[in-house]
């Protein structure tokens, strides 16, 4: 894995397009769940919190290089979705839940 595989990967606009739909899609099924409820207001925004972990998950990186974004499948963008998911709502717990104590 090459930093730069993952940096472009996470600046890949049709990779960011499916993150997207797999953040809604993901979303749309959850209750009670105040970062779900952000993403469906706001998925293209929410994204950019979630870039990060997907873009460097295990192997995301050389897949990319070898066969662009095409080369990730959709079950393993929605795995290291899930798998980011708890990350994601605890770095962002100020914003979701802005009444806790900081």
């Amino acid at each position: 894995m090459a930093y730069e595989d993952v940096y472009n990967l996470g600046t890949d606009p049709r990779f960011r397009n499916r993150l997207v739909a797999t953040l809604t899609t993901e979303s749309a099924v959850k209750t009670n769940d105040t970062l779900a409820d952000q993403v469906l207001r706001n998925p293209d925004g929410t994204s950019l919190w979630f870039m990060p972990f997907i873009s460097s998950a295990p192997g995301f990186g050389d897949q990319y290089a070898q066969g662009g974004q095409e080369a990730i499948e959709d079950s393993e963008l929605l795995s290291a979705t899930q798998a980011a998911w708890p990350k994601v709502a605890d770095l962002y717990s100020d914003v979701l839940n802005p009444s806790l104590p900081m």
